[in-house]
């Protein structure tokens, strides 16, 4: 097979660069929007005039030949440069852009133009925010496969302390949100995660805080070679101990060159082929030279459109959206990547049958549901050995992964918490006797503000609303709210507040107790514990036959939920402060605390008093997701954990405290929701969340 992809594809390549051809049909078009005009370029062009030959050789797509249309995004010119490609309206479709921010800013905008594109981006968001749009397709899995496959690696190598130092920017934010979830999955003891402005020149105090907890193993995701090399040679000079882990970023002569013999035992991933595949010894013949990275999975982009292509006749938009998708359903006679091949495919397909393509990254299968995301991704594992990256190893991800993925869908954003890490509450410890239940109070508080974090505020007020809608009056629901959402001049439907995309308006009129650039994180707590002042006049004056709910909502990390603009957190101990004094004071018949962070567990690893129980979206080490992004706000308006959990108390059979762990614990990707002093509560199983949600 490799023997045949080589001498096909010189073939092909030399024929396409010696025949002048006579008169052909007017060319189909596709858009490649990638930076090729700057150093982000290692040499796309060889590669996408490569499959270009190949398609052309074998009589083109749809009796008509295959040509580019170049739209350079060098110099950070995505957006001109999308603008002009829908203006000129020439393309039937898009290959690029490359990064996730270039993403974000094209997709609105060919989605709402009808121009399916394939991207290489690889952020997790991606897939939430355009899952099943149909014009959103990329050759490469998110992230999040990068992320699971570099803590496997770890683990096959025996370390048990790992930490991760992460560059704050679209890039960092998969690996960010998603190393916690995936090292408690796997057992590892996590030390610190570290995201660094690495715009700054001096790395010293991001890497200081990065090994403070003596990791044996850092994992290193910088968005540039200079940004690697510079921590790499302040780690090496100052904790040899430790060992290095690079993201994809991490393989580039830079490293070599700056760092010399400092360099040697650095280790990473990076996106490869299908070593079986007989496509890098091809490129290898015809360049001379390595494959660039995500040369492949451009290979494939560009092969795949064309095969769409072919089955919708040439037509763009939505007929091209659904050929890609029956595409990627065929499951007849097994193709693969070479001339050869592709012209066997296209014949197949003009022959009305359904190929089971393959490219040169491996089996070309995507999400069922959703499509957009692959099932799979190669990475090679290298290691720098006498100034030399050796690949030692090729992964491969999807389901032969430990982690548990959807049952409706198998992309790899869609991986929840296992089963083995489930909470069991068999033994209950203590049941506190208890007062007949006479009323319930509330304190719902998104302490957060801004556009940015239209997803607390619309939460919190799904909670308001559900509290108001059971029959609990305002006066007994504390609201700590900025209000800065309904008539914001983003929103295009000013007095609206939603928490997912065409849902129920959400702002009816709440009554706004507090804002919380107003109060403090002491006065916060206060509120909860009933402390009246002059200036805080609005309290919880529950008595110990009340029930107590509590929703908070915002921005977390190791210190606690974060108040306001975060000059401040409300944190652990001060929260287990006043619980205590509640309990002392018989403020609460029981106590229910839910909390929306990152970071969230901690703010119930301290409490231990009878009848408290506080349930958190995210362990102490994990983060927080954001779900239901809405394009026309250009906003995600939910989190995971809040949404699941407000999906699930609302339902018309409301549920046990048990059955709603049981339950939102299996629906929230990337974290372990997680409950805190249930041992003191009493019986999950016997008590209704309903009993904290109605008067």
């Amino acid at each position: 097979m490799m023997k045949r992809a080589v001498c096909c594809v010189l073939a092909c390549f030399s024929l396409f660069l010696s025949c002048s051809g006579g008169p052909e049909p007017d060319p189909l078009y596709l858009g490649i929007l990638l930076p090729l005009g700057d150093e982000n370029n290692p040499g796309w062009e060889d590669t996408l005039d490569w499959i270009k030959a190949s398609i052309n050789e074998n009589g083109g797509v749809a009796g008509r030949p295959l040509e580019y249309l170049y739209y350079d995004t060098a110099g950070d010119q995505t957006r001109e440069q999308v603008n002009r490609l829908i203006s000129e309206n020439r393309v039937a479709a898009v290959v690029g852009p490359d990064s996730s921010s270039a993403a974000f800013a094209a997709a609105p905008k060919f989605i709402k133009a009808r121009i399916p594109f394939f991207t290489v981006a690889s952020s997790g968001a991606l897939f939430k925010a355009y899952r099943g749009s149909g014009y959103v397709w990329r050759t490469v899995e998110s992230d999040v496969a990068q992320v699971q496959t570099m803590l496997l690696i770890a683990k096959r190598q025996n370390y048990r302390r790992v930490s991760l130092l992460v560059n704050d920017n679209e890039y960092g934010e998969t690996f960010f949100d998603w190393f916690g979830f995936f090292a408690t999955e796997l057992g590892f003891e996590v030390g610190d995660v570290v995201k660094a402005k690495m715009q700054a020149d001096d790395f010293s105090s991001y890497c200081q805080a990065a090994v403070e907890n003596a990791p044996e193993i850092l994992f290193v995701v910088p968005s540039t070679a200079r940004e690697g090399v510079c921590i790499a040679r302040y780690l090496r000079a100052h904790h040899p101990e430790i060992q290095l882990f690079f993201s994809d970023t991490g393989m580039a002569p830079y490293y070599l060159s700056e760092l010399g013999e400092q360099a040697d035992g650095l280790e990473g991933v990076t996106y490869g082929y299908d070593p079986a595949s007989g496509f890098a010894v091809a490129y290898r013949v015809l360049f001379g030279g390595e494959p660039p990275a995500l040369s492949a999975n451009l290979y494939d982009s560009v092969m795949m459109l064309a095969f769409a292509l072919e089955l919708s006749g040439g037509a763009g938009g939505e007929s091209l959206s659904a050929a890609i998708g029956r595409l990627v359903d065929g499951r007849g006679e097994k193709t693969g990547w070479d001339s050869f091949e592709i012209g066997r495919t296209l014949n197949l397909i003009r022959g009305g049958e359904s190929p089971d393509i393959s490219g040169t990254t491996g089996g070309l299968e995507f999400d069922q549901q959703y499509y957009t995301d692959p099932l799979a991704t190669t990475y090679a594992h290298w290691r720098v050995e006498s100034g030399e990256y050796i690949v030692t190893e090729y992964f491969f991800t999807g389901q032969d992964t430990p982690f548990n993925r959807s049952e409706s869908t198998s992309a790899v954003y869609q991986t929840f918490a296992s089963n083995e890490q489930r909470q069991r509450f068999e033994d209950s410890g203590i049941t506190p006797e208890l007062k007949s239940q006479t009323g319930t109070w509330a304190l719902v508080a998104s302490v957060s503000s801004g556009w940015e974090n239209y997803r607390h505020q619309a939460d919190a007020l799904a909670q308001y609303d559900l509290l108001k809608r059971n029959g609990i009056p305002d006066d007994r629901i504390i609201l700590v709210l900025t209000d800065d959402l309904a008539q914001n001049t983003l929103n295009p439907e000013p007095g609206t507040v939603r928490n997912q995309p065409g849902g129920d308006n959400l702002y009816q009129s709440p009554e706004i107790d507090y804002r919380p650039g107003d109060i403090s994180a002491g006065d916060l707590l206060d509120i909860l514990a009933g402390a009246d002042t002059p200036e805080h006049p609005a309290v919880i004056q529950s008595t110990d036959s009340d029930n107590v709910y509590v929703f908070i909502i915002g921005h977390g990390g190791s210190e606690g939920v974060c108040m306001g603009e975060c000059g401040e957190y409300i944190s652990p101990e001060d929260l287990q402060a006043a619980v205590a004094r509640m309990s002392a004071e018989a403020r609460f018949r029981q106590l229910l605390i839910v909390v929306e962070a990152c970071h969230g567990g901690v703010m119930g690893t301290g409490i231990s008093e009878p009848s408290v129980m506080l349930i958190s979206g995210a362990n102490p080490y994990e983060n927080s997701m954001a779900t239901n992004y809405d394009s026309d706000l250009d906003a995600w308006i939910s989190d995971e954990f809040a949404f699941a959990y407000y999906s699930a108390i609302q339902s018309e059979n409301t549920p046990t405290l048990l059955n709603l762990y049981q339950q939102v614990y299996l629906q929230v990707p990337g974290s372990h929701v997680t409950v805190y002093n249930a041992e003191n509560f009493g019986d999950l199983s016997e008590v209704n969340i309903a009993e904290f949600l109605s008067y």
